[in-house]
């Protein structure tokens, strides 16, 4: 009989903790959305500032695609002079447009703004301009004895890389692009495509 009667309190008790739990699961759940939505909306302004960032930068990207474009097909001594020879102007635009994308490394890093949604649209862009400034990076590290200057820009480039390899898998069709102008070929016929097939 006091065995029945312990096995019946132990029950209710184990009911009770139950009833317990669901309450305050049915309790967080709300908060659990609300929250989701609030990192939904962080990301979204994060990604909002990225956007503009790099279409501020415009004037600077060009600068970058016509001055920089030797750049890396350039020996060491010859990078050098090349930058040390470059207007502060230039310089100064460079180093804004470098500063764009090591802010949206960082952004990207720490999980601000979804890789997925920031590589699909930008990644041809980061690996383009990475490409075309490492020189200048490298130089400038040198220069101000920094070696992790525009770090998250070095980061940003390489997640952008594995997100192209990653591509390439899903793409077997793809495996003919080895180099970043193989790529940036390939971007920019299909987008000339796309605005040809808009028209």
């Amino acid at each position: 009989m006091e065995t029945t009667f312990i096995s019946i309190i132990t029950l209710i008790t184990a009911l009770a903790a139950i009833i317990e739990a669901t309450v305050v699961l049915v309790a967080i759940w709300p908060a659990y959305k609300q929250l989701r939505e609030a990192v939904k909306v962080r990301s979204l302004e994060a990604f909002k500032i990225i956007a503009e960032d790099i279409q501020n930068i415009i004037e600077e990207r060009r600068l970058i695609y016509s001055e920089l474009v030797e750049l890396p097909s350039m020996t060491k001594k010859v990078q050098k002079d090349f930058i040390s020879q470059l207007k502060e102007d230039s310089k100064n635009k460079i180093i804004k447009a470098c500063y764009t994308f090591d802010k949206m490394g960082v952004f990207v890093t720490h999980g601000l703004v979804p890789k997925e949604v920031a590589f699909s649209i930008y990644f041809d862009v980061v690996l383009r301009i990475w490409h075309l400034v490492e020189p200048f990076i490298k130089e400038e590290r040198e220069k101000r004895k920094n070696d992790i200057w525009m770090m998250y820009f070095e980061k940003l480039n390489e997640l952008c890389w594995n997100y192209w390899l990653k591509l390439l898998e899903d793409h077997p069709g793809w495996k003919y692009f080895k180099t970043p102008n193989d790529i940036f070929r390939y971007v920019d016929t299909h987008k000339l495509e796309k605005r040809i097939e808009n028209v």
